[in-house]
C-alpha cells in the first residue's frame, strides 16, 4: 500500500512538473489514472485555436471541432469512408470516431450541411477542440 501511495504522488509530480491534463501507469497489481486540471497554457492555446477558428469560419461554413485526445478515424475498417468531401449530411450523423487507448467514441456532426474540407488525415491525432472537418451549411 505504501508503495502505491509513492507511486501515485510521482505520477501527480511528473504531471505537474509536465504540464500534462492526465497520465496513465498500470503494473501487474496496480493501475492508476490521474487527471489533472488544464494548465494556463493549454487554455491559452485553446482560446487562441478558438478565436482563430471564429475568424476563419465565413458566414456560409461551420467546423465540428474534437471534443476528445487520440486517433480520428473516419474510414470503416474495411477502407469504406464514412464521410467524404461532397456529401451531404445532417446534424447528429455519424462522420467517424476517435480512439484513445482502444476505446472508440463516436464523433458526430454538429451542423447540417455539405462537407467541404476533411482537416485530418484518417488515423492521425487530435486534441480537444481541434477542427476535424469544415461543413457548408
Amino acid at each position: 500500500m505504501r508503495g502505491d501511495i509513492k507511486a501515485v504522488e510521482e505520477l501527480m509530480k511528473v504531471l505537474h512538473e509536465q504540464k500534462l491534463t492526465e497520465i496513465s501507469y498500470e503494473d501487474s497489481n496496480f493501475k492508476v489514472t490521474i487527471k489533472g486540471p488544464l494548465t494556463a497554457a493549454v487554455k491559452k492555446e485553446i482560446v487562441k485555436e478558438s478565436k482563430v477558428i471564429e475568424n476563419k469560419e465565413t458566414v456560409n461554413s461551420k467546423e465540428v471541432l474534437s471534443d476528445h485526445i487520440g486517433r480520428y478515424f473516419y474510414m470503416k475498417k474495411n477502407g469504406e469512408p464514412v464521410i467524404e468531401v461532397g456529401q451531404k449530411i445532417k446534424t447528429g450523423q455519424e462522420i467517424g470516431y476517435i480512439s484513445t487507448v482502444g476505446v472508440n467514441t463516436t464523433i458526430t456532426s454538429s451542423y447540417s450541411g455539405i462537407i467541404e474540407e476533411i482537416y485530418i488525415e484518417n488515423g492521425n491525432p487530435v486534441d480537444y477542440g481541434r477542427p476535424l472537418l469544415k461543413i457548408k451549411i
